[in-house]
């Protein structure tokens, strides 16, 4: 395993002090210490120091150290936090064992300004010739910047795990074989999968073979860079089959290799399930509609031939009556008849009037042979519009109007007469039979 940079850097430096201390020793000095070490080591940012052993003194500490507040054996103690002091006091004993040549050990200072520094000291044991400890040289390093820093990611960890966990939409990872590497709690509910049945499988288990070539194509794009969105169908361990939207991104390491993809998956067999109930239902209510359709056809027809089977009715009482009473009521009237008899016969034209007249206005109009155009043009000339009004009702043009006018009083015979054609054709609604047929109504 790699050696964490904070540690390879201690080492470094711990091995330019051995020499640095080798070449002290060498020279006559109180401490084992040249001066050129010295000088070195009070321009440090880390803690250096030497520690006698037989005295429990610092025989060194440089300007570093006495800052932090190092300094004897005892004020050294109490600047460590009361909860690392044991911890420290273990690591340092378990150095001096016979074959030991050094070791290292975390902790947390307080100094005076009540602030918390994370310290990581690492030192070596000198010995004499017989094994015996005499002192301890080390460097102490402040990595309060990292531990926050390590802290901080770990929290973002623990986060992102926890929201990883308990998010709606199923997350998994697969390496560059296309093999699970992880998946969350909720897409292995999705699935109906434990954990360990999903990791270390390739994920084209869990599809049938044309959602497979989806997936592949798909995969392609990731070793492109490229991210994507798509529907894919997959197998559930019941055999079922559940619908989803992915949304992948492909993974690539430091040189833009392409290592793996993750994505999200989002259920859609609930939108599925009611797209298809809509789909059944818009095809069910087509076919009612084109029933209605048919229906309100077929009822046009019988309406239709209603009006027509009215019309024939009120044709047939006009024309009977004209046909069969009619001739016998002028008889009747041109007899001799006394007073009481010309009573009944005054009472009978007048409830044969009441019988025929509301249907004599339609019948004597259509006695004309007009066209239904023409019929409905001459319906709003008795209405008493005028050309232009009748042309913005019938969306034609006031010529055309016109044009049936002309027709209208062709057929009723005063196409060349100064005679007003509503007026005409009101008198239909007062007349009843031809005055020379039937002159009593």
């Amino acid at each position: 395993m790699a050696k964490k940079p904070i540690y390879a850097e201690l080492e470094r430096k711990i091995k330019f002090l051995e020499s640095k201390l080798s070449e002290s020793r060498a020279k006559d000095s109180s401490d084992g210490l040249s001066e050129d070490f010295k000088r070195f080591a009070q321009h440090s940012q880390d803690v250096i120091y030497r520690y006698d052993i037989p005295t429990s003194k610092f025989l060194f500490l440089n300007r570093s150290g006495a800052e932090y507040g190092y300094g004897t054996k005892k004020t050294t103690l109490l600047l460590i936090h009361p909860d690392d002091r044991e911890k420290v006091r273990k690591a340092s004993n378990d150095s001096l064992a016979p074959g030991r040549d050094g070791g290292e050990v975390e902790y947390r200072i307080c100094p005076h300004d009540d602030s918390v520094h994370w310290m990581h000291d690492r030192w070596i044991v000198i010995r004499d010739n017989a094994g015996s400890p005499l002192a301890i040289e080390g460097v102490i390093r402040d990595y309060t910047a990292r531990k926050i820093a390590e802290e901080a990611l770990r929290e973002s960890e623990v986060r992102y795990r926890t929201v990883v966990e308990t998010m709606n939409e199923g997350l998994l990872v697969i390496d560059a074989n296309y093999v699970l590497t992880y998946v969350n709690e909720e897409l292995c509910e999705m699935l109906g999968f434990a954990n360990n049945e999903l990791i270390g499988n390739p994920v084209l288990n869990f599809f049938e073979r044309a959602q497979q070539g989806i997936f592949m194509e798909q995969m392609s794009k990731r070793k492109r860079g490229e991210r994507g969105h798509y529907e894919l169908t997959w197998i559930r361990s019941d055999k079922s089959k559940i619908y989803t939207i992915v949304s992948g991104q492909p993974v690539l390491d430091d040189n833009g290799n392409y290592t793996g993809s993750f994505g999200v998956i989002t259920n859609i067999s609930h939108q599925k399930k009611v797209e298809q109930i809509l789909k059944e239902r818009e095809v069910e209510l087509e076919t009612k509609t084109n029933y209605l359709e048919e229906l309100n056809a077929a009822l046009k027809i019988l309406l239709r031939r209603r009006e027509e089977d009215k019309d024939e009715i009120e044709q047939n009482v006009v024309s009977n009556v004209k046909e069969l009473v009619a001739p016998y009521l002028i008889k009747l009237k041109s007899s001799r008849m006394d007073e009481r008899q010309k009573t009944y016969v005054a009472i009978l034209e007048t409830n044969l009037e009441e019988i025929i007249s509301p249907f004599l206005n339609r019948v004597s109009v259509r006695l004309l042979n007009l066209t239904p155009t023409e019929t409905q043009v001459a319906n709003f000339v008795k209405q008493g519009k005028t050309t232009k009004e009748i042309a913005d009702i019938m969306s034609l043009s006031p010529r055309t109007i016109e044009s049936h006018r002309e027709n209208i009083r062709n057929k009723l015979g005063i196409k060349n007469k100064k005679s007003n054609l509503r007026t005409h054709l009101l008198s239909f609604q007062t007349k009843t039979y031809d005055p020379e047929i039937l002159s009593v109504f």
